[in-house]
């Protein structure tokens, strides 16, 4: 999380390991991770399936909207429920108001084009998403090229 991932990285900044890689889980991702980790972040990378500062324009489009509405930022959990409201809604469309219908029709989806990017489900009904691999920049969340 990223109280602790803020206070690991200040415990390595005062040991001089500002050689070492730092990678972390999405769950490091937040304002608070800047806040509290200051210049011991910088360099620090992570995933995430949402980046409000993505250049793309349907996320681009979203922000402001989202901003302009409710003023504050969107986080992932409100790009998740734009996405999956988004799906059923397709799914609807296709499979008219039947539950097992719906279901059946959810099931196919195949890269859905999502503010998540692109969005499949397996056979299981599990999720594939894409990522958007983050790293601390100047006290500020940047998009990593790989």
């Amino acid at each position: 999380m990223y109280n602790e991932g803020a206070l690991i990285s200040k415990q390595r900044e005062k040991m001089g390991w500002n050689d070492v890689a730092v990678l972390g889980p999405g769950s490091l991702f937040s304002p608070k991770l800047l806040e509290i980790g200051g210049s011991a972040v910088d360099g620090l990378h992570t995933s995430t399936i949402f980046f409000d500062k993505d250049p793309q324009p349907e996320v681009q489009k979203f922000v402001k909207a989202f901003e302009a509405k409710y003023n504050v930022t969107p986080n992932m959990f409100a790009a998740v429920a734009f996405d999956s409201l988004n799906i059923l809604a397709e799914a609807i469309r296709k499979a008219g108001t039947d539950r097992k219908a719906i279901r059946d029709e959810l099931a196919k989806t195949k890269d859905f084009p999502g503010l998540t990017g692109k969005i499949t489900f397996t056979e299981r009904r599990d999720v594939i998403k894409d990522y958007r691999y983050l790293i601390v920049k100047n006290g500020q969340w940047a998009l990593f090229d790989k």
